[in-house]
């Protein structure tokens, strides 16, 4: 199939033979296709600046000892002993959920959950321990396949 380089690909969007595109996200990139580039960046100004506003909630969580700490540290840009680093240690050091603030993003927090499996914080209280519902999505931190 041949297309002019001037024509612009994304003017007839069609749904896929699966059928699981949806109508809705179809409908919004024709919407898109038909804007002009000074449109189209203004649209893109403007939802971006709503991301500006919207709190994100980040859990890193995994076993006791895996890293959990030194990997927030490290989005972060700080080390170990920096001022504001999350405590790192070689025993269980994060005996609660701990919130650290994203250097760039003030509305992104990272949270420093407790290793999951230890005798403090077994596996079948967990979530409820670490109150699972108030985090958006996790990171989860491991030092084996699984």
């Amino acid at each position: 199939m041949s297309r002019n380089i001037n024509e612009n690909p994304y003017t007839s969007v069609k749904d896929n033979s699966e059928g699981d595109n949806d109508p809705e996200i179809l409908e919004e990139i024709e919407r898109y296709a038909e804007m002009t580039p000074e449109e189209s960046k203004a649209t893109a100004i403007d939802q971006f600046d709503e991301l500006e506003n919207v709190t994100l909630h980040i859990a890193v969580t995994g076993e006791s000892g895996v890293g959990k700490s030194t990997f927030i540290n490290v989005l972060r840009g700080l080390e170990d002993g920096d001022k504001g680093a999350a405590k790192t240690g070689v025993t269980e050091t994060t005996m609660k959920p701990v919130r650290y603030c994203h250097p760039a993003f003030p509305s992104v927090y990272f949270w420093d959950l407790p290793g999951i499996g230890t005798p403090r914080f077994k596996a079948k209280k967990y979530l409820k321990e670490v109150q699972f519902s108030t985090y958006d999505f996790f990171i989860i931190i491991g030092s084996n396949r699984f």
